[in-house]
């Protein structure tokens, strides 16, 4: 008989039948194929049988058909005279290992699947491929998985994670040569980085952010080894500065808008002729949110029938309960009713004072506010934001939206959005845009200066051109950005190392995105072992 190719090894086995059995499994039925064996101790080769045993192992599914290897093996006596083993079982280090209930190509596929899954996702996709195995033992084949090797790194980046943002934190060293993660800290302390550094004196160069703890333990550690500044970090520090400046000046913001946006003429004639300044609009209804509210409707209507049809079977209401996954006294109201129910409309508390409120609008009232203490003086029990509500839904346009400003455009109003116009070239930004950043730097020399400065240093960046950054510093001391400009100048030679080096931490922040991915992968079960071996291995 041919050796079929699903056998593990051929080189190994021979193959003497398959069997089906009726639970929907198949067992191969298989022998060694050499005719001797060795010894595991002295080496030697023996013909000599001793007796034999059979061994049953897991094997791959086959068309997620579950597959057992019953393998027939034997025992030989061992013919060295000075061998301390007189009997030794064959060895089929190609298939299976010592003791093993399953064969390595299955250990293998368990393997790769838990490292890129994690333990209940893995689990799951186990059902699927015909190798059910539970989530605590795929996890456990994470945690005795020996450690992989690196060689020893002269380059290195370092940079920081969140284990749980804003609370816990730690650090992932990436070797830049060959791309590969080294290790994971438990935390992002200066000692800890100092310890880690002190053991791999080999470490030639550094690149980092410019966080204290960081620039402290490898300046520590390795004092020998050259840091480099990340261009990505030093290009977001100078955005930063530039935002502090702009949230000063909130005032010039809403000025430089105002120049800009040209009042609107409303058509706000009401009845009675008064100029409300409002403009009410019925908003047509969500043809999506109707279509919704049919499906449920339908979908109630199927259970009201599984319900009764139940019923008339004579099934109790507890067990209705039970198989429709329903409180009892939801099933008692259906079937008293004798009918379907329909679902009552939600009452609107504020329909009684609809009336009052267009009426009062038509009279000129302008504030939201008083006619929310009028209605409540009249009963009404609800909140401002149910007269909000109500007042979008009519489409009333309040005139003091855009006194308080709130008729700005987004991309105007917070201080970390104007910054973002303000670093960009003039060609990237809208015609709007390009007007609202005139009239800010026209009304403002502070941020006018400040922007320039900032500009002036990310070009320098991008440029990596050395020898214009004493003539920024220089010059940006006297802008706004004199705290930026003295943490470059006490980070000098780390700055001065990233334009002249091609090294930064990019490959970090990738295998740090790689980390987040892991961790939801992980549901609360990502503990720093378990989480810094998936991080390390590579599938």
């Amino acid at each position: 008989m041919n050796t079929p190719p699903f056998l593990p090894c051929p080189a190994e086995f021979a193959l003497d039948d398959v069997l089906y059995r009726e639970d929907g499994s198949a067992t191969i039925l298989a022998h060694a194929s050499p005719s001797t064996a060795n010894c595991p101790t002295c080496g030697r080769s023996s013909y000599r049988i001793h007796s034999r045993y059979r061994r049953r192992v897991a094997n791959l599914p086959i068309q997620s058909i579950r597959v057992e290897l019953d393998m027939t093996v034997r025992r030989f006596h061992c013919r060295t005279a000075g061998c301390p083993r007189r009997i030794f079982s064959e060895r089929f280090r190609k298939t299976v290992g010592r003791y093993a209930r399953e064969t390595q190509r299955r250990n293998a596929v368990l393997e790769k699947v838990t490292f890129a899954l994690g333990g209940k996702p893995a689990e799951r996709i186990t059902e699927v491929i015909g190798i059910p195995t539970s989530d605590s033992t795929l996890l456990r084949r994470i945690r005795r998985f020996p450690s992989t090797s690196e060689d020893a790194a002269k380059v290195i980046g370092i940079d920081d994670f969140a284990f749980k943002k804003g609370n816990a934190y730690g650090t992932i060293i990436v070797n830049h040569q060959s791309g590969r993660p080294i290790d994971l800290l438990p935390d992002r302390e200066a000692q800890t980085v100092e310890k880690w550094m002190r053991e791999h004196p080999e470490i030639e160069v550094v690149s980092r952010d410019r966080s204290g703890a960081y620039k402290v333990g490898v300046t520590a550690g390795t004092p020998q080894a050259i840091q480099v500044a990340d261009r990505f970090h030093l290009i977001v520090n100078a955005r930063e500065a530039l935002q502090r400046v702009v949230e000063r000046k909130t005032s010039s913001l809403r000025q430089a808008a105002h120049t800009v946006i040209t009042p609107q003429k409303k058509d706000t004639a009401l009845p009675g002729g008064k100029d409300a300044s409002t403009k009410i609009v019925e908003k047509p209804k969500d043809p999506r949110a109707e279509a919704l509210s049919v499906c449920r409707r339908d979908r109630r209507r199927r259970r009201y029938c599984e319900i009764v049809q139940l019923r008339t079977q004579g099934v109790s209401i507890r067990r209705i309960s039970r198989e429709l996954r329903m409180s009892r006294n939801s099933i008692r109201r259906w079937l008293d009713a004798g009918s379907f129910l329909e679902r009552a409309p939600r009452p609107r508390y504020i329909q009684p004072y609809e009336a009052y409120l267009l009426q009062r609008i038509s009279d000129g009232i302008r504030s939201l506010k008083l006619l929310y203490q009028e209605i409540r003086n009249r009963g009404f029990r609800g909140s401002l934001r149910t007269v909000r509500r109500w007042s979008a839904e009519h489409g009333i346009r309040w005139p003091c939206a855009e006194k308080f400003g709130t008729s700005i455009p987004p991309e105007w109003r917070s201080p970390r959005a104007v910054t973002w116009l303000l670093m960009k070239r003039s060609d990237e930004l809208t015609e709007q845009d390009g007007q609202f950043v005139n009239a800010l730097l026209g009304c403002d020399t502070v941020v006018a200066a400040a922007r320039e400065s900032a500009r002036d240093f990310v070009r320098i960046i991008r440029e990596r051109d050395r020898t214009k950054l004493n003539s920024w510093i220089e010059t940006a001391k006297l802008t706004e950005l004199g705290g930026f400009v003295d943490g470059i100048e006490t980070d000098r030679d780390v700055v001065d190392a990233a334009l002249r080096l091609p090294w930064s931490n990019g490959p970090v922040e990738g295998h740090v995105n790689r980390i987040k991915t892991i961790k939801r992968q992980m549901y609360g079960r990502a503990n720093f072992d378990l989480l810094r071996r998936r991080i390390l291995h590579v599938a």
